[in-house]
């Protein structure tokens, strides 16, 4: 038998090479379709629909975004302008005399641009409905109306920075850009899908409508605006952005810039106003790099030791190769994925080197530089019980018929123990604040080299913790100082940011409580009553804060019992006190007891317990301060519901 030449047998094995290469893009390529095949019908569906008059009932309507309280965020509207086809206009002085009145625009202006050289010209663009009537009821022959859909919104500047932005019915950036498929989907009627604020949280379920429901709370953005506002305009070229995110879900409930910018106009603003700051590189502060460093010995000596070691006295033995396959699990080393920034969004990653400001410890092989953003989600992680939570505004449970681009699998990435003890750690290196929150606030610096020179960067980041020991909620703050000069500049230009952040704890965790219990109970109606209600100037029942009472009295702890938090909290905002707050729904319990002097206590807590219908739980509140009726009253009660129960069926 007659060998096989050795090029012959190598061409073999190359050709069988290339076939299982092509093989496995087939699967890939397969996989990847079957994944994303609703997204891929919906792009092909867009594409070759064609022969439909624009102005069919059935023509693309973009959805509607809304707030958590469903307030509008971005919305579709229609924009007239009218136009000329000059050649069909029997008397140009005559056209321009009887338009003038309905346009209120100037005669003269008007004939100006129907002498010009173009057969067709632009007379008035978005023109309100009167106008448009008005036009309407003329009937002139060669004066024509344009329709177009254009994308307003109503917030402007204070939701700008995840939103996005759209233009010609394509999402170019945040939100817009992520679910832009979604909310261009056609469907017969999707004309309905600009709602009012009534209707609005029937429109988000109805299958005829591609509306979103974002996790944002706009009373919650105002805080943080103001926040950010008071401090960057006092400072030329300051950078400044504020997040708040939910630690066990990675809800993201507030999120601004500054400066910001108005996306019904965003092509008046440069890119570095458009950019998030929170996907641009920066130093990691040194106290949170050695913050990481003692969480990586905790998650090394419990993988020795099966138990974990208190921080205070850990090893502090974990091995190079362990560091960094934390480091992945926090999410150092991903390429952060957020539903609200765009991929163009995101900068390109730059060599950056920094210099440690305020340790001079070996952190090992903790990153030097990341996005805010990947510092926010990897202290989270470690903070909130080890649960793999990924930063977005988009859920399943407000959007049931939407498929998210981020989701949460509850995988734990951190032992509990482990979480536990580095709670007690990050307490320890935190500065103390109401609700027993922990501030932490620390500075970077870093540089990039050039033919002109270095090119130096400080920033500041401030991440709060609500409370500290048991986190729920997670604030960061982060302050670029573009172009400082640490020679000359030094710390001088420094902004306090700790000082007004205290301050804003109060109504954020109000704000947060109060919603988190009434939200499944309430009506759209309701809701848009309570988060946007109209200033009463009838005068309050509501008990005097200690801010109204006389300075020169003593302060007393006021009477809580049966109050909600809102307004537990509202009264003793002002004393010199760390409030502690356990449970929900209305105070049944304080301590220190009411009429207290306190001239030495320091601090309080506030004990709270939905009060309930037992009959019914969690359908009908019983009145604050009504004691519920016991023994053989509430048993015939109970038989008596039951019969009216009976008789209803």
């Amino acid at each position: 038998m007659a060998k096989k030449s050795r090029l012959r047998t190598q061409k073999s094995k190359g050709r069988r090479l290339v076939l299982a290469m092509f093989f496995v893009f087939l699967a890939i390529s397969g996989y990847w379709l079957l994944a994303n095949k609703i997204q891929i019908a919906d792009y092909v569906h867009t594409i070759f629909r064609t022969g439909r008059d624009a102005s069919e009932a059935d023509a693309i309507t973009r959805g509607v975004i809304y707030d958590r309280n469903l307030k509008e965020l971005a919305v579709s509207m229609d924009r007239v302008s009218v136009y000329a086809t000059v050649r069909e206009l029997e008397s140009l002085n005559e056209a321009a005399m009887r338009l003038a009145p309905a346009l209120n625009r100037s005669e003269d202006s008007l004939l100006e641009k129907l002498k010009g050289s173009s057969l067709q010209v632009w007379l008035a663009e978005n023109i309100t409905q009167e106008e448009e009537d008005a036009v309407l009821r003329l009937n002139m022959k060669g004066i024509l109306l344009h329709k177009e859909k254009v994308r307003y919104y109503p917030m402007k500047e204070k939701a700008s920075h995840f939103l996005g932005y759209a233009e010609n019915q394509m999402g170019l950036s945040g939100v817009e850009y992520t679910y832009n498929l979604w909310l261009n989907q056609y469907g017969a009627a999707s004309h309905r899908n600009r709602k009012t604020a009534g209707q609005a949280g029937d429109a988000a379920n109805d299958p005829a409508s591609h509306n979103l429901i974002l996790t944002v709370d706009l009373k919650i953005q105002d805080i943080l605006e103001k926040y950010i506002t008071d401090i960057g305009s006092a400072r030329e070229g300051m950078r400044l952005g504020a997040m708040i995110m939910e630690a066990k879900t990675g809800n993201i409930i507030g999120c601004v810039n500054y400066p910001s910018y108005d996306p019904n106009h965003f092509r008046e603003y440069k890119k570095v106003v458009l950019d998030n700051i929170f996907v641009e590189p920066v130093a990691i502060p040194g106290t949170v790099r050695s913050f990481l460093v003692d969480v990586a010995s905790l998650q090394a000596d419990e993988k020795k030791e099966g138990d974990v070691l208190p921080w205070s006295i850990s090893a502090n033995a974990a091995s190079f190769g362990s560091e960094i396959r934390f480091w992945d699990k926090l999410g150092f080393n991903d390429n952060t994925r957020v539903d609200f920034i765009a991929e163009n969004d995101k900068p390109q990653k730059i060599q950056m080197l920094t210099q440690d400001l305020g340790s001079a410890r070996n952190n090992n092989t903790v990153p030097a530089v990341a996005t805010p953003l990947q510092i926010l989600t990897a202290v989270t992680r470690i903070l909130n019980g080890g649960l793999k939570i990924s930063p977005h505004m988009v859920d399943a449970e407000k959007n049931p018929r939407v498929s998210p681009i981020i989701r949460n699998t509850g995988e734990r990435i951190v032992r509990e123990a482990v979480s536990g003890e580095a709670q007690n750690l990050f307490a320890a290196m935190t500065q103390g604040g109401p609700l027993s929150s922990g501030t932490q606030v620390g500075e970077g610096l870093a540089f990039t080299a050039n033919a002109a020179g270095n090119d130096y960067r400080r920033n500041q980041i401030l991440i709060t913790v609500i409370p500290a020991k048991g986190s729920e909620l997670v604030i960061m703050i982060v302050a670029d100082y573009g172009g400082l000069d640490p020679a000359g500049a030094g710390r001088a230009g420094v902004a306090d940011l700790v000082s007004p952040g205290m301050k804003m704890i109060y109504p954020i965790v109000t704000l947060q409580q109060v919603l988190s219990n009434l939200s499944d109970m309430m009506t759209a109606e309701e809701k848009e009553k309570m988060n946007y209600q109209a200033p009463q100037s009838a005068k309050s029942n509501t008990p005097k804060t200690v801010e109204q009472q006389d300075v020169m009295a003593p302060a007393t702890m006021p009477d809580l019992t049966g109050l909600s938090l809102r307004k537990s909290l509202r009264l003793v905002k002002g004393l010199p006190l760390d409030v502690h707050v356990q449970g929900s729904g209305r105070v049944i319990a304080q301590s220190p007891a009411a009429g207290a002097v306190l001239a030495d206590i320091k601090e309080c807590t506030i004990t709270l317990q939905p009060k309930v219908n037992k009959n019914k739980p969690g359908k009908e509140f019983v009145k604050a301060g009504k004691k519920p009726e016991t023994g053989s009253a509430n048993e015939s009660k109970g038989s008596e519901n039951k019969g009216n129960e009976t008789k209803k069926r």
